[in-house]
């Protein structure tokens, strides 16, 4: 490929590389108010409720008449970096600031439909966000050039429908329509790439040459794109004993051609300099070209069980295994058949989660949860988002107004995310001098620090079902 090509592949690829690297981190979790009270424990088990039908489409055919469940959640995350000596392109100090929380609030929402059709089947449909992820920090901290803006909004719509075999077993099955949508920004350290390549122009005046890592020489590099693709789900119920419910569902991975473009624009102040050079630099901007990055949604597996004590009593278990090892690289394909591989090297996860509900009287049911999440990502550490094993717990309750048929959820959960060290180098700036002079180099700034990050979530929900 030509050298602007592959110059143009390396922003791309340390933009997205980056994101992809935290996929772990943005899996959406947040399903339901009633789950959330639970952390998800028992979820493929349940049967009683609209919205067991995203973990396990068999649980529709416990359904007795129409039902509806709608939930909003809002989370409030903590993302903070403290500097431990990172460095510049070429190793001097970076510049910025080095204190910085890329968290953002958000809002995530979801909502579930599931009615009976005789006594052996029943359907459903459900709208939620499985995958998703927003941060941002000043233009001005240090990790600009590793990350500047992520954010990242997979929805779902999903019909599925249920069978009966017996009394105690049913199965269901469910095809998914998944529309993703990305935009990615990263500052480009253009005062290292300037004072590399007129650097080596002879006799050209030192005192013009731009300052490496200088925020006001920096460029800025934007990716956007987005792609409809379909996947399907299945699952298994089955009530071995009176009160005793067991349950399986499973997700298809789901792959994504994002189709988009990179614009890469100078900043003010980078604008003013190349505007006063007597030389052009061999890369002209703003620069827009159009391309496309393979993603793909993981397979995954619910696994769930429940176990009613007397008449107020449950006790719910849950495992949700992912299949994060299918996520080995991304292909960025750009013009002229320019293409980029960037090796990924995850693990498979497991979430383990446990539940408790006591319901007190027919108005009011209180219920507790925990959850053990691992991490992925091992080895490639990002500050995109939080990236490490977590611990949640969770406090909920329903409020069942007296002769109606709606339920009032509410849940709070808060994550305790382990500290992390981050020592994270960027390619693209030494990628992008290779390109364009043909010398190899060891150019690109290092992240070094430390995260601490948790978050909290609030969950509000209505559920209603109509008398059979």
């Amino acid at each position: 490929m030509g050298r602007r090509h592959l110059s143009i592949a390396a922003l791309v690829a340390g933009i997205v590389w980056s994101a992809g690297a935290s996929a772990g981190g943005f899996q959406v979790t947040e399903l339901c108010t009633r789950c959330q009270g639970l952390r998800n424990a028992g979820g493929a088990a349940m049967n009683d409720h609209a919205a067991g039908q995203y973990f396990n489409p068999a649980s529709l055919a416990g359904l007795e008449a129409p039902a509806f469940d709608l939930s909003g959640h809002y989370i409030d995350g903590s993302f903070k970096f403290k500097d431990r000596g990172s460095t510049g392109a070429f190793g001097q100090p970076a510049v910025g600031s080095g204190s910085e929380d890329g968290a953002e609030p958000a809002a995530v929402g979801a909502m579930y439909y599931g009615q009976p059709i005789n006594d052996r089947w029943s359907w459903g449909a459900s709208v939620n966000i499985p995958y998703g992820l927003e941060t941002g920090y000043n233009r001005g901290w240090m990790g600009r050039y590793h990350a500047d803006r992520s954010e990242l909004m997979i929805v779902q719509l999903n019909p599925s429908i249920a069978f009966n075999v017996t009394d105690r077993f049913s199965i269901g099955a469910g095809w998914v329509i998944e529309y993703a949508e990305a935009t990615l920004t990263n500052a480009v350290d253009f005062g290292a790439v300037g004072a590399a390549i007129l650097g080596q122009i002879p006799n050209f005046p030192p005192a013009l040459l731009p300052t490496p890592s200088d925020p006001q020489f920096d460029a800025y590099a934007r990716v956007r794109g987005d792609d409809v693709s379909f996947g399907y789900t299945a699952g298994l119920h089955w009530e071995p004993l009176d009160g005793t419910k067991l349950g399986v569902g499973y997700r298809s991975k789901i792959e994504h051609r994002l189709d988009g473009s990179l614009r890469i624009g100078p900043s003010d102040g980078l604008r003013d300099y190349l505007d006063g050079l007597p030389v052009e630099l061999p890369v002209a901007l703003p620069l827009d070209v159009g391309g496309t990055a393979d993603v793909d949604s993981p397979t995954s597996v619910w696994l769930g069980a429940t176990q009613k004590f007397g008449e107020r009593w449950t006790v719910a278990l849950g495992a949700t295994w992912t299949e994060w090892s299918s996520f080995d690289e991304i292909v960025i394909e750009l013009p002229e058949d320019a293409e980029i591989v960037q090796p990924e090297d995850w693990d498979d996860s497991w979430r383990y989660s446990a539940g408790v509900e006591f319901e007190l009287n027919q108005q009011w049911t209180f219920r507790a949860g925990y959850e053990y999440d691992e991490t992925p990502a091992q080895d490639v550490l990002t500050p995109r988002v939080p990236d490490a094993d977590r611990d949640w717990l969770a406090l909920g309750f329903t409020w069942k107004p007296f002769a109606s048929p709606l339920a009032v959820d509410f849940a709070y959960s808060h994550i305790f995310i382990d500290d992390y060290n981050i020592n994270d180098r960027e390619p693209f700036t030494s990628d992008l001098l290779e390109s364009l002079t043909g010398i190899e180099n060891d150019a690109g700034s290092t992240l070094t620090g430390e995260y601490e990050a948790d978050a909290d979530i609030f969950s509000l929900g209505i559920r209603w079902e109509l008398a059979p």
